[in-house]
């Protein structure tokens, strides 16, 4: 479970903004005129029962002050979130720098379990925007597009003359042991079959059989590309060279 905080609007000057940080319990950097020692804080966070990992959209002024001084207040920084653009992400990265986290430019990446947005409301709308757009494809790759891929499969058993009632019964044990594998080993050590090994006249065989359906050879093509780039595969530049050819 993760927290979102944000600053409330208290006027466009850091300064005046930065008294917000003395309300929810953290100290700031006092100006030099004021101390030349920087205060340090360890009382939690609102509603917190311990100290929470953090995140911290945003690296700007407003943004910056509140990480340093949750970081003197002995919160862990996992993380400085920027746009893309190059200025923004070298913001980013000079922050993260000082705090000892990472710099990255998704939500999804980091597994802060609050995450403070430091810029303003606009910026906020449409950070939260893009996570929940982020979030709604992930749980579509992981149920919708997952029956289509099994809708897919029945296709491929026709082809091998099995109908598709059979190849749902037949299927069904085999997906629950690829489940529980994934469950207990995660998809590198659950990761089987002839990809895996490498084996390039076995796949394409599989290409040469699935001429016959041009959507079946896609999804098949599309599934082993992936299979290559994030799992771990043997012979992948021939696999590479393969698949590219799979068109032709």
């Amino acid at each position: 479970m993760r927290t979102i905080y944000r600053l409330p609007a208290f006027g466009v000057r850091c300064r005046k903004r930065l008294l917000i940080l003395r309300s929810h319990g953290v100290k700031t950097r006092k100006p030099e005129a004021e101390s030349r020692k920087p205060e340090v804080s360890s009382v939690m966070l609102p509603g917190m029962a311990a100290k929470p990992r953090v995140a911290m959209v945003g690296a700007g002024n407003l943004a910056t002050a509140l990480t340093l001084a949750l970081q003197q207040a002995g919160y862990s920084i996992e993380a400085v979130i920027a746009h893309a653009g190059a200025a923004s992400l070298k913001r980013a990265q000079r922050l993260a720098g000082q705090v000892g986290a990472r710099a990255a430019t998704n939500l999804l990446a980091v597994r802060a379990q609050l995450i403070w947005f430091g810029v303003p409301d606009a910026a906020i709308a449409t950070a939260a925007q893009t996570d929940k757009a982020a979030y709604h494809a992930w749980g579509t790759f992981a149920s919708p597009l997952f029956t289509a891929l099994l809708a897919t499969t029945e296709q491929v058993a026709v082809l091998a003359g099995v109908n598709r009632k059979a190849a749902k019964q037949r299927m069904i044990p085999i997906l629950q042991q690829t489940l529980a594998n994934y469950a207990a080993l995660g998809p590198e050590k659950g990761f089987s079959g002839p990809i895996i090994r490498g084996d390039v006249d076995t796949v394409k065989r599989h290409l040469q059989v699935l001429r016959e359906d041009e959507a079946l050879r896609d999804v098949y093509v599309a599934l082993a590309r992936a299979a290559l780039r994030y799992l771990p595969v043997k012979q992948k530049n021939p696999l590479q060279r393969l698949l590219a050819s799979s068109g032709d």
